[in-house]
This record gives C-alpha cells, structure tokens and sequence, in this order.
C-alpha cells in the first residue's frame, strides 16, 4: 500500500516514539504506581468518580493504538504489543530485585574489598599517568589503558587497613591516594574522575572473566599474544609474582602470590574483551547530535559492561579459580613484574 510523504513521515516519527519506550514508560509508571497503592483516577464523590488505576492503563494502551492506527492499522497493533511487553517486563521485574541487589553486591564486594593486589605489570610513573590521563578522554581503549595504569599502581601502594590495640579497624594505610599526594599533584584535583577509569577497568576485565595479575591493558590487544604473554609459550603455567611496596609503613616490603595460568582461560578472557570492545566501537548511535566519537565511546561502554554485569550468573568469576597460592608479606624477593 503506497502512502503520501506526510504519512510516511508520520509514521516514522510514530514508531520512533513509540520505539523510544520512554513517554510509553512513563504513562505505564504512573498506571501501575496508582494501582499499587489503590489510588484513582479520578474521585469527584460521585458514583462514577472512583476508577481502578487498570482503567488508566487501558486508557493509555487504547489512546495509543487508537493515535498509531489513524496512520496503519499494522503499526496500531505493533504499537499494542510493544507496550504490552513494556508492561508484563515492569510487573515481573520486580520479583528479581532481591536476587539482583544480592548479586550486584556480591560483584561490587570482589572489586572493592580490602587486599594486596598483584599485577605483572611496572609501576606507572606520574608523568606516564598524566598523559595518559589527557588521552582517556579520546576513546574507550585510552580510558580503559588509563584505568588499567591505576589498578596497577594499586598493587605497588600499601592501602592496608588500620587496627587499634583493641583489633578494631581506625583507618586506612594511604594506598593510591596518597602515592599521588606525593608523586603525582597534578592528578589530584581530578581524583574522582580517575576512580571513575579505574572502576571501569576492574569492571571490563571482571566482565571479561579475568583477573590479577593479568592487567585490563592485556585485553586491548589485536591480537591474543599479549594476553599469553605470561605463559612464555606454554599452555598452562604456575608463576610466582612479587610486588614492592612504594609507600605506607610496608615501603620496600614485598608482598607475593602465586597463580595457575590456564591458556584457555586467558585467550576466553581475551576473546570477551575483544566482543565487548567490538559493540563499543560499532555503535553509531551515541555519535550523533551533540555528542561526539569519543564521549560517546565511553559511555556506550559503561552501558555495555553494566548490562553485561547484571547477566553474570553466580561462580562466574575466575578470581578464586586462578589463585592457587595466598599471599606472603615481608621483605623476600625481588619486584618482578
């Protein structure tokens, strides 16, 4: 069936609205909140004033099949479907909340919780972590390199926690803040932002299904021998690694832990970065308008690792797995990376 150019036009507008879900989401929030909370529509003291909140809903559903199908009766009832789906989604998601907030924070705890951290990279200096800071604002892979560079220089700070004579914790050792007090000024002022690259590291290579002390930076490689770097050309390998601390009361102290490195794991691990980067990258639709390539980037790739969080099942990690050692404090030896 041929339409004229103001209905095709029509139309588009029309499914994009509609396909935007949000005033869709909105007139359905305020539906299914009413009816929630037993609240009406309309409540004048008449007999006809009291109205479930359904009514509204349907009164939406209709207001919309009714606007769509002035245009096509196809698109009326594509736009019924989709709302429907829009609705059943919103009443059943909350039955998952509980398990979802208990595996979020299951996540959130693995990548914050106290501890040495190990990597076989060196340790960054200010003037490496200050340039590197002005490119991550060019492109997802610069903001993940520099977020790598902090989780590295995490593993040569002391961040230990403080114990009173009672046991009780008081404090925290300096750790990554205080190195770049002392080493790095100029990064302070933008200390926040810098977690922000930080967090989004540990969360691509968490995703990723890797772990110390493979670094985030390992996994932009174009290909997968960076990744394999640590297995010297075998294909499982038990390494040793041993980190010198660079401040706090365990200065020049040596922390260490050994690992079992699988090839088939680090080149998994590689692969799913490479996945993630490839969505990233391939997606126009942040690069539009106002936004440019770069900004775009990294938030397309914060959506992406977030969406890719929520649908990790339990025993999804490798940390455990690739651990097979614990760590060692004192002073035996040497920084390797």
């Amino acid at each position: 069936m041929k339409y004229s150019r103001q209905r095709r036009k029509t139309f588009v507008e029309i499914v994009n609205f509609i396909n935007g879900r949000d005033v869709p989401r909105l007139i359905l929030s305020a539906a299914v909140s009413g009816a929630s909370d037993g609240s009406h529509f309309a409540d004048d003291g008449s007999p006809y004033g009291r109205a479930p909140a359904s009514i509204g809903i349907g009164a939406a559903l209709l207001g919309l099949f009714l606007a769509a199908s002035s245009v096509s009766v196809v698109l009326g009832l594509w736009t019924i479907a989709k709302v429907t789906r829009i609705l059943i989604e919103k009443i059943q998601r909350p039955k998952y909340y509980p398990q979802e907030r208990s595996r979020r924070a299951r996540l959130a705890r693995d990548r914050r919780r106290v501890r040495d951290r190990f990597t076989l990279s060196n340790c960054p200096k200010p003037k490496e972590l200050l340039a590197q800071y002005e490119k991550a604002k060019s492109g997802a892979r610069e903001a993940l390199r520099f977020g790598s560079m902090l989780c590295d220089l995490e593993a040569f700070c002391d961040n230990s926690l403080l114990r009173n004579v009672n046991g009780e914790i008081v404090g925290r050792n300096p750790g990554m803040k205080g190195w770049i007090r002392d080493n790095c000024p100029e990064l302070l002022p933008h200390y926040k932002n810098a977690m922000r690259y930080k967090g989004l590291a540990e969360k691509f290579r968490q995703v990723s299904g890797a772990a110390d002390p493979l670094p985030a930076a390992a996994l932009l490689a174009e290909d997968a021998g960076e990744a394999l770097k640590p297995l010297c050309g075998d294909r499982s390998r038990k390494i040793t690694v041993r980190m010198k601390k660079r401040n706090g009361p365990r200065d020049g102290k040596t922390s260490s832990a050994a690992y079992a490195l699988e090839a088939e794991e680090l080149e998994a691990a590689w692969r799913a970065a490479r996945k993630i980067l490839a969505e990233c990258e391939g997606d126009d639709r942040l690069r539009c308008g106002k936004n440019n390539k770069e900004r775009g980037e990294v938030a397309r790739l914060e959506r992406i690792i977030e969406e890719r969080l929520c649908a990790m099942p339990e025993g999804a990690l490798l940390m455990a797995r690739w651990r097979v050692g614990v760590t060692v404090l004192g002073n035996r030896g040497k920084e390797s990376a």
